[in-house]
């Protein structure tokens, strides 16, 4: 062991000289010697300082001892400031603690730290809630004793409004002459009695109803009520005021406690007296009677048609002062009526009320009447004339009383006029006339119009049909006749032109092989109610013509003809035309679509044109792709598809196949080399289309496979530790002809390939080299084999493996140090991989001897340690010098 090569002093001497040696084979030990740098632990003395109060001054100042508030309304408030300072040398941690609920404190947490000479300011509130003296204190208390201060209150609580009462009474509008009274009810709110001495009123119209004795006392929270009359003398706004006043008798106040800690006591204060007063505002408006006026005067109905009814309104308006009260209305005379109306019915000053009245007459003639209004105003009987004459209603008839258009071509018209006459002994005035029905129109003379008794005027209907068919309608005119809408029927036939209609409406012949030709027919027939005659048929577009028909020709309504139109191609591609028919028809040009396409024959087209499918080896096969397609314009059927030559055979190719233009059938063509020789063939393919027998031309060669060869035939790899690998190589190579090695496979995990990559091609004579990697997993011999999967004609073939894993070596290294020469608890040992650090603690715990020995290093690495000391309080010395140990391999 290097410990016992040097003494300890050597060794802390001259850690660079020292030599690592390796002890026998699987453990290595390094012993190396630090030196350990001594320390002294210190503690420094804590002194107490005691601070002790010297004479009776306080050392939290306040900067107001005395606070007076003065005179503060009970219910209200009012706020001071003060500032307090810490005039001692040390922080203070500061209550305060108020003794009277009537003050409040703001703007100071309790407690709150003061720096030493630090001053705080807060607000303190005098909230009083009972009338009379009052006194408080706030005491400051600290975190020392001797310091804290007192600040004395004071205030004078003086009455709120203590005695109540509603602030206005309003009495409204009162006619003159009328009464009208209100209770006012005044209330002591206060905590002390109430004495009132006196209650009085003012204003003209106003006084009290049996008005209480006085004086009187009111004590807290009693309510006294009295009546208030207004009797307004005058027109016109009147206002007085109802006042209450007495005195209140405020308590005896309590000042609150004063003096030290030791001792307090309590003073009160005489009770006083204060007077007070309740005001109550009074308002009310006196009113002139009414008077109602009528609008109109009179009303006078005019002629009104017998049977019929009219209405007028009538407008009662109060010109007066106060509210009129309508109590009765009623109208005399034949056919005289009035409207609905809720009564009795209030009228304001200035305000009105709409009365309607209604005459009927049952005969013709002059008629009168009268409204009455019965009401409080000066006017208590208000009467209205009323006068109207009664006439016969006029009535309209029309000459004739129906129209009739008979048959009347559809997209033409027709018109007829008939007369309207005011048959009836009144004036008629006629306000709108219109016709309804499909086709049929009204023409008027301008309107309104009048129509004295007798009268007639002339109206003009028109039918112009828009479809062949039975069509009614009728003219309605409107008037204030005894019959307002007069009808008058109205009828009429459309009958259609003659039309003609194509069916098929369009000809589409579709594809057309050049040198053929395809006909179509074509029917034409008038489907109108007159007759139609065909004066010409043409066809436009190359390779249409037109047949069947003689010109002129003649169809009744709903009679036919049929033409042939043939299309005979001169050219691949799509051709358009038209049929144009000439006629006196509602559509003297009817045109018929045409549209056809002509194509080529279809022709088969291989691709590729003709397959060599190369070497191929005895006993093996080889596949190639084949597509046929449809190049043509027309389907082709494909019905047989021969191959020739011994070896070649046809797959995916079921017949007959028929393929549209463009379309394409994919197939195999495999070839079996039944001998090592060239062979060549053909696929014969035959069909119906423009190259009915079609050739691909086969080709290929069979080939005998060569042998594999293998040098070394075994690979021996000794001993290899455990953990680690070891890579040999063997020589793959062809003779006699070519060879594929599909895949190179070991039996067990221990052995692996690692090159080439398969499958690997050989011609004669060409060689390669493969890889296998030993890795032992476990000690003590390995054998295993390779096999490989090829066409090589010794095949199967092996290739052997041998070898044996052996244990790896373990390490350690070995420290020890000279002894702390203070008192320390233990060591705590360091490692880096870098001379000077960085370096990383290695032991769990502290290490209490001077040896330690790491086992977790590992071979062929070099480390570099220092150790520390540490005392009973886990204080840590500075670092000892560096070791190295350089562990060998493996």
């Amino acid at each position: 062991m290097i410990s016992d090569m040097q003494s300890r002093n050597e060794l802390m001497r001259s850690f660079n000289s020292m030599a690592v040696r390796k002890p026998a084979p699987r453990w290595t030990r390094i012993r190396l010697a630090l030196l350990i740098v001594t320390f002294q632990l210190g503690l420094n003395a804590c002194q107490v300082l005691d601070a002790k109060a010297t004479g009776a001054q306080s050392n939290l100042v306040a900067a107001s001892p005395t606070l007076n508030f003065g005179s503060v309304a009970v219910g209200s408030s009012k706020s001071l400031s003060e500032t307090i300072t810490n005039s001692t040398g040390a922080a203070l941690t500061v209550s305060a603690a108020l003794s009277s609920a009537d003050y409040t404190i703001s703007g100071l947490a309790s407690p709150a730290t003061l720096a030493a000479g630090q001053s705080a300011s807060f607000t303190i509130s005098f909230v009083p809630t009972t009338v009379g003296a009052s006194s408080g204190s706030i005491t400051l208390t600290s975190n020392d004793p001797q310091a804290g201060s007192t600040i004395t209150l004071s205030g004078d609580a003086t009455p709120s409004t203590q005695l109540t009462a509603p602030a206005s009474l309003a009495f409204g509008s009162l006619k003159i002459g009328s009464t009208k009274s209100l209770p006012v009810t005044v209330q002591n709110i206060g905590t002390t009695s109430v004495t009132l001495s006196q209650i009085s009123i003012t204003g003209t119209g106003f006084s009290l109803v049996a008005p209480p004795a006085v004086p009187l006392t009111l004590s807290p929270s009693q309510t006294l009520q009295i009546n208030v009359r207004f009797a307004p003398a005058s027109a016109g706004a009147v206002s007085g005021q109802l006042t209450f006043s007495g005195d209140v008798a405020a308590a005896a106040s309590k000042f609150g406690s004063f003096g030290n800690r030791h001792r307090s006591r309590t003073r009160t204060a005489a009770a006083t007296t204060t007077g007070i007063t309740a005001v109550v505002d009074l308002a009310g408006t006196g009113l002139t009677l009414p008077t109602l006026t009528a609008a109109p005067a009179t009303v006078g109905f005019g002629s009104v048609t017998v049977g019929s009814k009219q209405s007028h309104t009538v407008t009662l308006t109060n010109t007066g002062g106060s509210t009129a009260t309508v109590s009765q209305a009623s109208v005399s005379g034949t056919g005289f009526t009035l409207g609905a109306l809720s009564l009795p019915a209030q009228i304001a000053s200035g305000q009105s009320l709409n009365l309607t009245v209604s005459w009927q007459p049952a005969a013709a003639g002059n008629a009168s009447g009268n409204l009455s209004v019965t009401s409080d105003a000066t006017n208590p009987s208000l009467s209205v004339p009323l006068s109207g004459t009664g006439v016969i209603a006029g009535a309209l008839t029309a000459n004739p009383s129906s129209v009739s258009f008979g048959n009347v071509t559809v997209g033409s018209n027709q018109s007829q006029s008939f007369s309207v006459t005011n048959s009836g002994g009144t004036a008629v005035s006629v306000t709108a006339a219109s016709a309804s029905g499909a086709g049929f129109t009204l023409t008027s003379p301008a309107l309104p119009l009048s129509l004295a008794a007798g009268q007639s005027t002339n109206f003009t209907a028109k039918f112009t049909p828009a479809t062949a068919t039975n069509l009614s309608g009728s003219v309605t005119i409107t008037s204030n006749a005894s019959n307002p809408s007069l009808s008058v029927p109205l009828s009429g036939t459309g009958i259609a032109a003659g039309t003609l209609a194509a069916s098929p409406s369009t000809l589409s012949f579709g594809s057309v092989t050049l040198g053929n030709s395809k006909p179509l027919s074509v029917t034409v027939t008038n489907t109108g109610g007159t007759s139609v005659t065909i004066t010409q048929g043409i066809t436009t577009g190359t390779g249409y013509s037109l047949g069947g028909w003689t010109l002129p020709i003649t169809l009744a309504a709903g009679q036919s003809t049929s033409a042939t139109v043939t299309f005979a191609p001169t050219a691949a591609g799509t051709v358009s035309g038209s049929m144009a028919v000439t006629s006196n028809a509602s559509n003297p040009n009817l045109s018929i679509a045409l549209s056809a396409t002509g194509v080529t024959q279809g022709t088969v087209s291989p691709n590729p044109a003709n397959l060599s499918f190369g070497n191929v080896a005895v006993g093996a096969s080889k596949t190639l792709s084949e597509v046929l397609t449809n190049s043509g314009g027309t389907s082709l059927t494909i019905s047989q598809a021969t191959p020739s030559g011994v070896g070649f055979s046809v797959s995916g190719l079921t017949l007959p196949v028929t393929l549209n233009p463009g379309q394409s059938q994919t197939f195999s063509v495999i070839f079996t080399p039944a001998s090592g020789s060239a062979v060549t063939g053909n696929l014969a393919v035959t069909s119906d289309a423009s190259n009915p027998s079609l050739n691909i031309s086969l080709s290929g060669t069979g080939t005998t496979p060569g042998q594999l060869g293998l040098s070394p035939a075994s690979l021996d790899f000794g001993n290899v530790t455990v953990g680690a690998n070891k890579n040999l190589t063997t020589t793959l190579s062809a003779s006699g002809g070519a060879i594929t090695i599909t895949a190179a496979n070991p039996g067990t995990s221990e052995f692996t390939v690692t090159g080439p990559a398969f499958p690997v091609n050989l011609t004669a004579g060409q060689s390669t080299t493969m890889t296998v990697k030993f890795i032992p997993q476990a000690t003590g011999a390995a054998a295993d084999s390779i096999s490989f999967t090829t066409n090589a004609s010794n095949a199967p073939l092996s290739l052997a493996l041998a070898g044996s894993g052996i244990q790896a070596p373990s390490h350690s290294v070995d420290l020890t140090w000279a002894a702390s020469a203070s008192a320390v608890a233990g060591y705590n040992i360091y490692r880096g991989t870098v001379s000077g650090g960085a370096y990383t603690i290695v032991n769990s715990s502290l290490n209490a001897s001077t040896v330690f020995t790491d086992t977790t290093v590992v071979a062929g690495q070099t480390y570099f340690y220092v150790v520390t000391a540490e005392d009973s309080n886990s204080v840590e010395s500075g670092r000892s010098n560096e070791a190295r140990a350089d562990v060998p391999t493996p």
